[in-house]
């Protein structure tokens, strides 16, 4: 047999075709066999739990996973692809009107995030606890939050000279929505005056691109 150490495979050649005790290697399949044995010995008596059609995933989730849920095909490249939509509504009216909603967004990502830049300011504005045991300050996250979105749903309904009138108030260093046509979250009046206006602008712009049937807001 021809000395691989001395051919152009070197220690590939060494390790895969030299001559050697088979001992070790006979080992290694014994355990990896245990081990694979003992895998499914040890789950056989509660397979039902495991598996089954009420098991820890259960055939229902399963199914609408299967079926419902975004799938993409794996990337050839090395960069790795993401899913386009994510936690959407269960209900299926809401979430067909999510599914439209996002459809109707620009495609190119500049125009979209201008869309949507009103809603990551607003998630930046209004912090929820990292415990969400902490119900006070939970509670008073959300309800900071929604009233971030109950004023793009007042502002859309705003004919273009109310619009003007809000944008004057907010440009006050202290804000009064006594004569406003919407009501001033409390983080808005927080802001400093020319945050307050570009917030102002972004909810409009965000406003926009929600669906014109009020039944789909």
């Amino acid at each position: 047999m021809t000395d691989q150490r001395q051919t152009i495979l070197g220690p590939v050649g060494r390790f895969f075709f030299s001559p050697t005790d088979p001992t070790a290697l006979g080992f290694m399949r014994i355990m990896t066999g245990l081990v694979l044995l003992y895998t499914h010995a040890a789950y056989t008596p509660d397979l039902k739990e495991f598996f089954g059609p009420d098991a820890w995933w259960d055939q229902p989730g399963a199914n609408r996973q299967r079926r419902e849920a975004p799938s993409m095909a794996s990337p050839l490249g090395w960069r790795a692809a993401e899913p386009t939509l994510r936690n959407l509504d269960d209900s299926p009216s809401r979430r067909a009107a999510e599914i439209k909603f996002l459809r109707t967004l620009p495609l190119p990502p500049a125009e979209r995030k201008a869309n949507l830049r009103y809603l990551e300011r607003l998630v930046a504005l209004t912090p929820a606890p990292r415990n969400p045991y902490e119900t006070p300050a939970y509670q008073a996250a959300t309800q900071a939050y929604l009233s971030g979105l109950y004023l793009v749903n007042s502002a859309v309904r705003l004919t273009d000279g109310l619009k003007a009138q809000v944008r004057v108030l907010l440009d006050t260093d202290a804000p009064d929505d006594k004569q406003s046509p919407v009501h001033f979250p409390e983080f808005l009046k927080a802001l400093p005056r020319a945050d307050r206006l570009a917030l102002w602008d972004d909810a409009l712009v965000f406003g926009q691109a929600l669906p014109a049937d009020e039944e789909e807001l």
